[in-house]
């Protein structure tokens, strides 16, 4: 099935319905003023500096936090609050438009400004915080999240509904699965010949050179590309259909517009945004369950439960989970529709609020 020229759809979420928390509060692409609020969707831990960096879209800023710290209050470290633009500067003097997707490259910080539709990169993250344009030569459509391989990195670029490839050496982009422009559900194809509909989330396996995982959000699937072949097939969900079921097989379960991903260990997890659950998806097995968040067992269709609850795994609860980031044992997740950072004990599932102000 093919869709051309399909805008955006996911408007902010109303009432307890998280109808598509993918997008935010889109700006100018120019200096204004705006009411917006904080809107967490993109998170990143710096080993090196020990940091969690934070894309606050809905404030249009890029902040950092100390998990160390006993005031768990982040800090702004680039661009200007509740004011959009594409200036760039040193930190604060310097503008987004709602940033979404962040990834560590080095000592480099990329972010995908999503809003403007640009890759921009922050340099110097310990002293003189610079901002620069990024991948100048791409083309981009609503850029969400990043990740990176030794020589690479791949972009889910949602509203060209493919992936990119952006060279660290040369910083040149490239189409590398999908058809930029066209939408659709194609799978068990090579690369170039697959569709996507807005993928927004993406990791890489633990060697960083051997598979891509995707959530394929408006197909509520997660999709697989083999980087060597190119071969891409759907690992879990059923395109087109959306809903809450764990499953043993994968492709039997359903999401309902997943977005973050992180992979670790043979886990990867995935804010499953509109059922308000933190899914793990076994990738030896392709089983699907529940991490945190509302409980189910396996080949039952849920109705999901939304919440603010502190607790272990499924006892705990969250609204419309969205970004995700790693650190040793612990999950980090934006939550209450971006408004709170939560932890994750992949131990213990012990799931606590981490903080709530930005």
């Amino acid at each position: 099935m093919r869709r051309s020229g399909v805008r955006f759809l996911f408007p902010a979420p109303t009432g307890s319905t998280p109808q598509g928390l993918l997008s935010a509060c889109p700006g100018s692409s120019g200096d204004s003023s705006s009411t917006t609020t904080t809107t967490i969707y993109g998170l990143a831990y710096d080993t090196a500096n020990a940091k969690l960096y934070i894309a606050n879209a809905g404030r249009s800023t890029i902040q950092s936090l100390d998990p160390a710290a006993l005031t768990n209050t982040p800090v702004t470290l680039a661009g200007g609050d509740n004011v959009t633009g594409t200036t760039n500067g040193d930190g604060t003097a310097a503008r987004f438009n709602n940033p979404m997707g962040l990834v560590m490259t080095g000592t480099t910080l990329v972010v995908a400004d999503t809003g403007n539709s640009l890759l921009r990169k922050i340099t110097s993250l310990t002293g003189t915080k610079t901002v620069a344009n990024y991948a100048t030569g791409g083309s981009f459509s609503y850029p969400i999240e990043m990740v990176v391989s030794t020589t690479d990195i791949y972009l889910a670029d949602a509203n060209n509904h493919a992936i990119k490839k952006i060279s660290l050496a040369s910083e040149s982009s490239e189409t590398w699965a999908g058809t930029a422009g066209t939408s659709g559900t194609t799978t068990s194809v090579t690369r170039l010949n697959a569709l996507f509909y807005q993928p927004t989330g993406i990791a890489i396996d633990t060697a960083g050179t051997g598979v891509i995982y995707i959530s394929d959000s408006s197909n509520h699937t997660i999709r697989k590309i083999d980087i060597a072949s190119g071969a891409v097939t759907t690992i879990a969900g059923v395109a087109g259909t959306s809903g809450y079921k764990n499953s043993a097989t994968g492709t039997s379960a359903n999401f309902y517009v997943p977005t973050s991903l992180v992979f670790t260990g043979n886990a990867l997890y995935v804010t499953d945004t509109g059922n308000h659950a933190i899914r793990k998806i076994d990738t030896t097995t392709n089983a699907v369950t529940t991490f945190a968040g509302s409980a189910g067992t396996i080949d039952t269709s849920l109705t999901s439960t939304s919440g603010s609850t502190d607790g272990t795994s499924t006892a705990a609860r969250f609204y419309a989970p969205r970004g995700i980031a790693l650190n040793g044992t612990t999950l980090y997740v934006g939550d209450q529709a971006g408004t709170k950072l939560r932890q994750i004990d992949l131990g213990t599932g012990a799931v606590t609020t981490f903080t709530k102000t930005f």
